[in-house]
C-alpha cells in the first residue's frame, strides 16, 4: 500500500561503510532502504526510498533523494528528503523514524542486480552512480536479484531521528542499534555513519 507523506525542506545524509579490505576489486551496494516509525524493520507504516536492487525510487519525487559519490566504492553515501507520515500528522507534534537498509558486496562493475541508480528528472532517465546507465533500465520494471556466492547481509538499522511539523530534524544521541552489533556512528552533529563487517571469511 502506498504511504502518503508530507515532505520537508530538510535533507538527511547517510553513509554506510563496509570494512572489507580493498584488496580485491569490490564495491558495496545498497539494494533496499525504507523508513519506519518503529525500530522494528517489519513494522508499518513504512516508506521505501531505495528498492528494486539499487534504484533510488524516491529520486523520482524528491530532488533531495539521491546516491552520492563517496571516498571509496566500499563506502556508499546517499541523501533523503525529510518527511512525516501524513496519516499520523494530525495526532502528534513530531514523528520519530528509523532507517533500515539491505546491502551486498559485489563486483566493482555494476549490473542490473547490483547498482546505485538515481533518476535524473531534468532528462527523464535513470543514471548509474559510477557505471553504465543501461544497468538502470529495469528500474521502471523489475530488476532480478543477484546470484551471490554468499547470503546477503542482514538488515541494518539506524539510530532514530525526529521531525517536527516545522521541518526541524533531531537525531537521537542515545538510541540503540539493531543487529549487527559491529555498527557504530559518528558524533550526532555529523552525518550518521554505519560500519558493516563484510569480511568474506
Amino acid at each position: 500500500m502506498h504511504q502518503e507523506i508530507k515532505s520537508s525542506a530538510r535533507k538527511l545524509t547517510w553513509e554506510i561503510q563496509c570494512t572489507l579490505k580493498p584488496a580485491e576489486m569490490k564495491r558495496m551496494y545498497i539494494t533496499k532502504c525504507f523508513v519506519t516509525a518503529s525500530q522494528d524493520p517489519y513494522s508499518h507504516p513504512r516508506y521505501t526510498v531505495i528498492n528494486n536492487q539499487g534504484c533510488m525510487i524516491d529520486s523520482k519525487t524528491s530532488v533531495q533523494s539521491k546516491f552520492l559519490i563517496g571516498g571509496s566504492k566500499m563506502v556508499q553515501k546517499f541523501s533523503v528528503g525529510a518527511f512525516v507520515f501524513q496519516q499520523r500528522a494530525p495526532t502528534i507534534s513530531e514523528q520519530q523514524f528509523y532507517l533500515h537498509c539491505e546491502m551486498n558486496v559485489g563486483p566493482s562493475t555494476p549490473t542490473p542486480s547490483l547498482k546505485a541508480c538515481n533518476y535524473d528528472r531534468a532528462i527523464g532517465k535513470w543514471k548509474e552512480l559510477y557505471g553504465k546507465d543501461w544497468v538502470c533500465k529495469c528500474c521502471e520494471s523489475t530488476c532480478l536479484s543477484a546470484e551471490l556466492e554468499e547470503a546477503p547481509n542482514n538488515i541494518i538499522s539506524s539510530y532514530s531521528w525526529k521531525v517536527d511539523f516545522k521541518g526541524k530534524v533531531e537525531f537521537d544521541k542515545t538510541g540503540s542499534l539493531r543487529s549487527p552489533e559491529t555498527m557504530t556512528r559518528e558524533d550526532p552533529s555529523k552525518k550518521p555513519t554505519y560500519l558493516q563487517d563484510c569480511d568474506e571469511d
